[in-house]
This record gives structure tokens, sequence and C-alpha cells, in this order.
């Protein structure tokens, strides 16, 4: 089975509220579940983001990476990524996106 794995990475204290507000927007992939997604846990993989806004000092935020897998359409894709955008507390958020294949073993 073909699918795309959208990553993203947000503030740590962000993480769970994003993972419950992005939930009923995941596309059901695999059998008789929807709402999947996956982050890391942040006492033992919490990482940093760095970033300088326009004419701004340099700012690091503890955040954890978060991933879902959505089926491999463009059209899903899109709807996805724009609820990503609007859902996400940063104003321009990290959107990795790789295509998989996945073993349908359900």
């Amino acid at each position: 089975m073909k699918s795309r794995r959208v990553i993203t990475f947000v503030p740590t204290e962000h993480a769970e509220k994003f993972a419950t507000d992005m939930a009923s927007h995941i596309p059901k992939l695999f059998g008789n579940y929807d709402s999947v997604c996956w982050w890391s846990d942040p006492k033992t993989e919490s990482g940093t983001e760095q970033f300088r806004p326009d004419n701004g000092e340099i700012r690091q935020a503890p955040s954890v990476r978060m991933e879902f897998s959505i089926p491999d359409d463009d059209s899903a894709y899109e709807r996805f990524s724009s609820k990503l955008k609007e859902l996400h507390p940063w104003d321009q958020p990290v959107i990795l996106c790789a295509s998989m294949d996945i073993e349908d073993n359900l």
C-alpha cells in the first residue's frame, strides 16, 4: 500500500493539543483505525528548533517530531497540509513529506 508520511515539528507544550486538533483531519489509512499519528516523547527524544524571525534575534524552542501517515493522494495531501498549517502554533511550520510503501497485513 502506498502512503505519504508527513512530518512536522511542534513546540513541546503544544504537542498534545495539536495532535487532538489534527485528529479529525487525518485521513483513514489503516483498516479500522483513524486519527493515527506519532510523536516523540519529550522526556527522551525532545529536540530544539532554532529560527530567526525577520529582523529579530535567533530563538530556540523545545520541540517534538510529529508524524502522520495519509493516503498517497495529491488532494488528500493538499487538504491535510492546509489544515496542518492552519492549526500549527507557528506561522510557518516545517512540513516534510515522503512517499512510502506500507506492508498491508491488515
